[in-house]
């Protein structure tokens, strides 16, 4: 059963927790037998628009739905940024999207627009250093 919302985004610096959480949605949408063929990780900084356009149009194989990993989210380049947000309002019911951001800033305009559009999942974040600490 797919949540209202297919597209997640995972706050924090937790890669632990990050990686059970993972772990549970590929058992929640049985994509562990088919994993091979229906599981994307993609990497910000090398991520470009062109490649999360064709992985996020990619049917899924031999299964109901089909799961794309963008892990750094906050180093992808602006057009690919704003392509994954266009596609956040309008996500395909049968890909499940994680954006998965390490450190990103409270203040990022990206980051808070995506928290109205995706279910947000908060892990431990790193504790901010500032002169008082």
């Amino acid at each position: 059963m797919v949540k209202s919302r297919p597209v997640y985004l995972f706050l924090g610096c937790d890669s632990a927790a990050k990686d059970k959480k993972l772990s549970q949605l590929k058992n929640q949408y049985n994509l562990i037998p088919t994993q091979h063929f229906n599981v994307d990780v993609l990497y910000g900084r090398e991520t470009t628009a062109a490649v999360l356009q064709e992985s996020l149009r990619c049917l899924p194989v031999d299964a109901q739905y089909r799961l794309v990993v963008i892990k750094q989210a906050e180093a992808l380049k602006d057009e690919a940024k704003k392509y994954l947000f266009e596609y956040a309002q309008k996500p395909r019911p049968n890909i499940l999207v994680v954006i998965d951001c390490e450190a990103a800033d409270s203040r990022d305009t990206w980051v808070r627009n995506l928290t109205r559009l995706t279910e947000v999942v908060r892990f431990q974040e790193a504790a901010r250093v500032d002169t008082f600490t």
